[in-house]
């Protein structure tokens, strides 16, 4: 009988079904996901079968999916499960870290009452800086102080760097056949993990790239990709499209995105004192995943949650902040946020909330409200003159 390590992955979604499982599949790993939606619980255990369609811009393939299972949370038997498992992988969205957290902590008291000595290490894969740090944080707030030795010793939490393109698939809504858990994804992904952070002997998994600086892979990301994705997203939706590729067609979108990159990149130079990215190979690969004229990702999903993302520490902003402190160019970077406090999407919270605040208190102080940015600063002045200018060319 063939042995498994066994992983257990919160969160079905997207990036669980379309990287987590099949890259622990491929190393032996007997993977469990864990999930609230009833319906979505059902199927998977159904079928224990999907789908991906992984489409480039020249061809497509796909890659069959099987012996899936999906436990649901809330059950009486999820502990069970939990207590098994070797690995456990989240992907829930950040609003969520808290929920999962309580299970975690949870598990780790049942751990310790046992006196179980088995390493139990845990790969945060949110679209977050530090989402393994942060997450230990929040469980060790929880977390009664006489444990907090135990799960240092015997739990890990390790920071991650996931990237890859899913965007919201059509399904098959025949519930009768397994095609509606299909996943449609990018050929290229990344996937990159703290291994200082790892506890006991690590498991090679194919697909997964460990490194000691992760900080270097997290703001290659986070600068160029994330930033450059939100962009084009608030700056393409100005212009009346509603797709990446319809967007980047465009050659004064492309323009600010493309700059506003190079800006984003200037910063990273100054930051690890180095050319990172020679003749702009990098930014290039980028701009040909938002060219694939066959993945359909629609700039309203991009664009969510704009007030998270307008953040000091995130990804319209802070590159602005770190290119003032090394007196680089932020010119094109700006247009990014102008953009994103134009962003209107009646499906969003956050969309929603941003533009009643803009009503109520105007664009300076919610810069200072939401982005940390004085209103006596004169970045503040330069983004409510660019917001301003982009709104009567509109």
């Amino acid at each position: 009988m063939r042995f498994f390590m066994k992983a257990l992955h919160f969160g079905s979604g997207n990036i669980g079904r379309g990287l987590v499982v099949p890259i622990l599949q491929k190393s032996d790993y007997e993977v469990y996901l864990a999930d609230v939606d009833t319906n979505l619980i059902q199927l998977i255990n159904k079928f224990n079968k999907y789908r991906i369609n992984i489409i480039g811009n020249k061809n497509r393939y796909f890659q069959d999916i099987f012996n899936v299972k999906c436990i649901d949370v809330n059950s009486h038997y999820f502990s069970d499960y939990l207590f098994c498992v070797d690995l456990v992988t989240i992907s829930v969205g950040v609003n969520n870290l808290y929920t999962v957290a309580i299970k975690i902590v949870n598990n780790i008291i049942i751990r310790f009452k046992k006196n179980h000595k088995k390493v139990l290490n845990i790969i945060v894969c949110e679209n977050i800086v530090l989402g393994g740090t942060k997450f230990k944080k929040i469980v060790l707030k929880m977390l009664p102080l006489h444990i907090h030795q135990y799960c240092h010793n015997y739990i890990g939490f390790i920071d991650s760097c996931v990237d890859r393109i899913i965007p919201l698939t059509n399904h098959n809504n025949d519930y009768n056949h397994p095609s509606c858990l299909d996943v449609s994804v990018e050929p290229f992904y990344e996937w990159v993990i703290d291994q200082k952070q790892y506890k006991g002997c690590y498991k090679h998994i194919v697909g997964i790239v460990k490194t000691k600086n992760l900080s270097f892979f997290l703001d290659r990301k986070f600068f160029i990709l994330n930033t450059g994705h939100a962009i084009l997203a608030y700056f393409g939706l100005l212009h009346g499209y509603e797709t990446t590729y319809q967007a980047i067609n465009d050659m004064n979108v492309k323009n600010i995105v493309q700059q506003s990159m190079k800006e984003s990149m200037n910063v990273l130079n100054s930051k690890y004192n180095q050319i990172i990215d020679k003749n702009d190979i990098y930014i290039s690969s980028v701009f040909d995943r938002f060219n694939n004229k066959n993945i359909t990702d629609y700039l309203l999903r991009i664009g969510r949650n704009p007030i998270n993302k307008l953040k000091k520490q995130d990804r319209l902003i802070k590159p602005i902040i770190q290119a003032i402190q090394f007196n680089l160019s932020y010119k094109y970077l700006l247009y990014g946020v102008a953009s994103a406090l134009m962003y209107k999407n009646i499906h969003d919270n956050e969309a929603i909330k941003l533009q009643n605040l803009i009503k109520e208190y105007g664009i300076s102080l919610v810069l200072y409200k939401v982005s940390e940015i004085d209103v006596h600063h004169y970045l503040n002045n330069e983004i409510v003159y660019l917001y301003n200018k982009i709104k009567k060319n509109i």
